[in-house]
């Protein structure tokens, strides 16, 4: 696991990373920016470098084929490093490649880029039935995207393993659950799982690369975009509905668009919509039974461990 010095180290009560015995009250830090910075697109290229310089191991991108990773990509060849993209195809049962429908278009990144790359396969029927359920109880979230993602590591012990996202969120109390307004950034334990993992293995990994550098952090806070949305929030969201109707994944997708042009747009998936237990939902399925176990377990605001940062403090947290 890669930490750049004292920002986003994290645990419960006074230790760090103490997963295997969580005490006290779950914890977050982040260091304050060293300056202001001006442009996320460079402070994105720095965290990069500043990541690579911490590793000095051959790279390895994972990607899904969302936007998140591809700006990785195109950021690593303007810097001219040399990194291999990772896919994961999952199987389930007789279904090779379930998620083809989102791999389509990280193949089409490789071949226009040619950039050399590895497919890595996960019989997810085995995956749910022996593993899902012991490792979402050990980190104790209902993520199992990032939980099957994180067992990428395991086929690049010796590598930089660069995952190209950080759900920094422009998110609403509503979002949790919490009757009041206003935004947030909501960090909780599920998200940090991958880091954890990295740990235990010994193995170099960033998981949240969107969030890896304070200037980074404050850098998107000070977008004109973000910002703009940060001050206009109310006139955003309505009364009448729980979320709204714009999410804090569209303005991420909207900056990031911004920041690569060259970036093909695309639909957002999970690469799990086309799992058979998930689409059918057949409750006799021993998948989807472990399925709702999980998300009964972790998936609400009464056991869900999280730390929300209103954005005003935020950003206080942050500045130099």
């Amino acid at each position: 696991m890669i930490i750049h010095n004292t920002h986003l180290n994290y645990g419960w009560g006074e230790e760090s990373l103490n997963v295997d015995n969580p005490q006290g009250k779950y914890w977050i830090n982040y260091d304050r920016a060293s300056y202001i910075p001006h442009s996320f697109k460079e402070e994105f290229k720095r965290a990069i470098q500043i990541a690579v310089e911490l590793s000095n191991k051959p790279i390895v991108v994972h990607a899904s084929g969302g936007i998140d990773s591809e700006a990785v990509c195109l950021t690593l060849n303007e810097l001219g490093l040399p990194y291999t993209i990772s896919i994961l195809e999952i199987d389930y049962k007789t279904t090779k490649n379930c998620n083809e429908h989102e791999n389509r278009y990280i193949y089409k990144f490789i071949e226009k880029h040619r950039i050399p790359y590895k497919v890595n396969r996960i019989d997810l029927e085995h995956y749910v039935k022996n593993i899902l359920l012991e490792e979402a109880h050990k980190y104790k979230t209902y993520r199992m995207g990032m939980l099957l993602h994180s067992e990428l590591l395991k086929f690049f012990p010796d590598s930089l393993n660069l995952y190209g996202d950080g759900r920094f969120s422009l998110s609403r109390y509503r979002d949790v659950d919490i009757d009041k307004d206003g935004l947030i950034l909501v960090d909780d334990i599920g998200l940090m799982h991958t880091h954890f993992k990295a740990r235990e293995l010994g193995i170099h990994a960033v998981r949240r690369l969107f969030m890896f550098t304070p200037e980074l952090m404050l850098s998107y806070m000070l977008d004109y975009d973000v910002a703009h949305w940060i001050k206009y929030a109310e006139s955003f969201y309505s009364k009448m509905t729980k979320f709204g109707n714009i999410n804090c994944e569209q303005i991420k997708r909207f900056m990031t668009f911004r920041n690569w042009p060259e970036l093909e747009p695309r639909p957002k998936f999970t690469g799990l919509e086309n799992v058979e237990f998930l689409r059918n939902q057949d409750p006799k399925d021993p998948c989807y039974k472990i399925f709702l176990e999980l998300n009964t377990l972790y998936n609400g605001r009464e056991n869900l461990i999280y730390r929300v940062v209103p954005y005003h403090q935020l950003i206080d947290l942050l500045k130099p």
